[in-house]
């Protein structure tokens, strides 16, 4: 009986070794900002990761904030999908979602979505958040740049879900308030150069300006050799070069699992 016993277990072990876990993995369960770069402060960590609880809650849709030293010589998109895919993240049957990733071995950031992710985050929004991140990330504000990336999540979810996600022809408007504070500082600026500008020439002792260049030159001193003529101008036309169409929308690639992803990224 031990021996059936023994045998039995065997091949469960044996059976386990070989056919692998299907149990799908809850990914409220995880943890969604991994410092492990130690950019942050415990409290700063608490705080994104109760405002991403929040994206989670309110639009089902999953998103992880991720730092590392190094990405142990992948690129920064085959490490965003890989750790995305194989840690089990994502809402939904199409893992809808996604990453935001700081590597400091290069100073690399990407952004990898899946899912409806793809939809929300397109090439041009991708492209118009990072310009948006990187000035934190250049001045080492790593919890700005976290916390920036959330609140312009929340913007493109509530667009795409509007149906008319950020892209080319959709661009995301600046606020009346901001405008005008920029139309205030451009015409003070314009104010205080003219008034400085008026000063300078008004203590200025110019001398009265001849109407024939010979005025200037001492009599005598100019004794003409040779001469030629010199074409000093020529008309040329020039043919605007058409500029390529730009479509709008997401490319994507597929990771090492099997998923789509779309996203993208650069260097601070």
């Amino acid at each position: 009986m031990k021996k059936i016993t023994y045998l039995v277990m065997s091949m469960l072990v044996l059976i386990l070794n070989i056919v692998p876990v299907s149990a799908s993995v809850d990914s409220a369960d995880l943890p969604h900002v991994i410092d492990d770069a130690d950019l942050m402060s415990d409290s700063e960590e608490a705080k994104l990761d109760s405002e991403i609880e929040k994206i989670r809650t309110n639009y089902d849709f999953d998103v992880v904030l991720l730092t590392v030293e190094s990405l142990e010589g992948y690129t920064p998109e085959a490490f965003a999908d890989d750790y995305y895919d194989y840690n089990g993240y994502g809402i939904g049957d199409n893992n809808d979602g996604v990453l935001f990733l700081i590597s400091m071995e290069e100073r690399d950031y990407y952004t990898s979505t899946t899912g409806y992710g793809i939809e929300v985050f397109t090439d041009y929004g991708i492209e118009r958040l990072n310009e948006q991140i990187v000035e934190y990330l250049s001045d080492g504000d790593y919890y700005g740049g976290m916390r920036e990336f959330l609140t312009t999540t929340q913007t493109y979810l509530d667009a795409a879900n509007a149906g008319e996600p950020i892209d080319i022809g959709n661009a995301p408007k600046e606020p009346k308030n901001y405008v005008l504070r920029e139309l205030i500082a451009i015409l003070a600026a314009v104010v205080v150069g003219f008034i400085v500008v008026m000063i300078m020439k008004a203590q200025m002792n110019t001398a009265k300006p001849q109407k024939y260049a010979g005025s200037y030159v001492k009599q005598g001193s100019f004794k003409l050799t040779r001469e030629s003529d010199v074409f000093l101008y020529s008309n040329v036309t020039k043919t605007r070069k058409p500029e390529p169409s730009q479509s709008g929308g997401s490319s994507t690639h597929t990771g090492s699992s099997g998923t789509s992803h779309g996203g993208g990224g650069g260097k601070f």
